[in-house]
């Protein structure tokens, strides 16, 4: 099994193509996405539209939860979220469709299919829980945990800041990174590409550069000087 995986797209629409060109480019037809989608760049509708038009499985992050509970938990949110968040949340809540909210609002915080007779949890954050998260030097006893809750043998998780895959138990974690950080004038976007083809199975991470002329117009047009700089861990929007 060959499949694709990228997560935190952030309404980065360039990187977003990026990567999507590049896993055309490579013949992987099987692409999930970790959530974070829309949340820090000037394109959340054009992200989504881009989302929807791909066969691909897909799930809600923090980010997600955040713009779409923006303004009906605003007074709430407001008391524990950090005031330049909160607005970049008002803010694309606002500019983002309606239909679009609803199918933001509408994805699952956890999914669990099959690919070529293995199963994949797909989720933000980890199987138990869409603000825990699992890291690189994290021990072996936090991934069993999420192990036996999940019952799979692929989890890929959206969330954090560093890509990093590890083997536990018979089990692949990945966790493919932010696709949407951006710098300067040439940025890179990341994914991972999973592989249970050779073992030990294994997940290989790509840096794709991607021209960013377009962003300070798209910004300026609405009303923006630069782009949104979120914290890597969002207090969970319920």
């Amino acid at each position: 099994m060959l499949m694709a995986a990228f997560g935190g797209v952030r309404g980065n629409l360039p990187a977003l193509d990026a990567v999507l060109a590049a896993i055309d480019n490579a013949g992987i037809h099987t692409i999930a996405n970790a959530g974070d989608s829309v949340l820090g760049y000037p394109w959340p509708n054009e992200v989504l539209v881009r989302l929807q038009s791909r066969r691909m499985h897909s799930v809600q992050g923090e980010l997600d939860r955040l713009v779409v509970r923006a303004r009906r938990k605003a007074d709430s949110l407001r008391e524990r979220i950090d005031p330049v968040l909160m607005d970049a949340a008002t803010w694309t809540h606002r500019v983002t469709l309606s239909s679009n909210l609803e199918f933001l609002g509408t994805l699952p915080r956890r999914i669990v299919y099959s690919v070529e007779g293995l199963s994949v949890c797909l989720c933000h954050g980890s199987p138990c829980s869409q603000s825990e998260r699992l890291g690189p030097g994290d021990d072996d006893s936090r991934f069993r945990r999420q192990r036996e809750y999940a019952n799979v043998h692929v989890v890929i998780m959206g969330g954090g800041s560093e890509p990093f895959s590890r083997i536990v138990d018979g089990t692949l974690f990945v966790n493919p990174g932010i696709a949407g950080r951006g710098e300067g004038n040439v940025s890179t976007a990341c994914y991972a590409v999973i592989s249970t083809e050779t073992s030990p199975w294994s997940a290989e991470f790509h840096h794709i550069p991607y021209e960013t002329d377009s962003l300070k117009e798209q910004l300026a047009s609405r009303g923006l000087d630069r782009p949104w700089s979120l914290p890597d861990d969002v207090p969970p929007a319920d």
